[in-house]
């Protein structure tokens, strides 16, 4: 079957909307927290939706060339978090604000994956399928690293007094 050009388009521009504002969300994130763990962590996020949006850009240019794109694997959900830890030299306690924003992200970075799971059960094509279904594994690998940041927060420190803040 072969690719319709504007549809394809279509679909590529959304998903480098959705993209660019999640690395927008996650920077944003980044910028507003104390916590080296926490900040790190938003960094790791943001930097992979900027690559989530170069992958998609090369798909556009396979589009444009009418073929169809072939989306590349996922990495393992766990590497990211594994990577941020082995780069940190060490993280302070975490402030009420911190587990706010990494609570906050999680939910995020959930509706995110939601939409990207609804978009590929009603794609049109295989390829444009293909694409979301990716996207949303992808989602679910960045909920693990917020998920895991910030239970390692919570069993590492001290917090009983910031659960009462919260």
């Amino acid at each position: 079957m072969a690719l319709r050009v504007p549809v394809a388009e279509e679909a590529l521009d959304r998903a480098v909307t959705l993209e660019k504002e999640g690395y927008d969300y996650f920077f944003q994130a980044s910028q507003q927290t104390d916590n080296e763990l926490a900040k790190r962590t938003f960094q790791a996020l943001a930097a992979r939706h900027a690559g989530h949006a170069g992958q998609i850009g090369r798909i556009r240019r396979i589009a444009a060339g009418k073929e169809p794109p072939q989306p590349r694997s996922v990495s393992p959900p766990r590497s990211m978090f594994d990577e941020i830890m082995r780069k940190l030299e060490q993280s302070g306690a975490p402030t009420a604000a911190d587990l706010a924003a990494l609570q906050e992200a999680l939910t995020y970075a959930a509706k995110l994956r939601d939409v990207y799971a609804h978009l590929a059960g009603t794609s049109p094509s295989g390829w444009e399928h293909s694409l979301y279904d990716m996207l949303t594994r992808e989602e679910d690998a960045l909920k693990l690293t917020l998920a895991d940041t910030l239970d390692y927060l919570r069993s590492n420190f001290q917090l009983s007094d910031l659960s009462k803040e919260e």
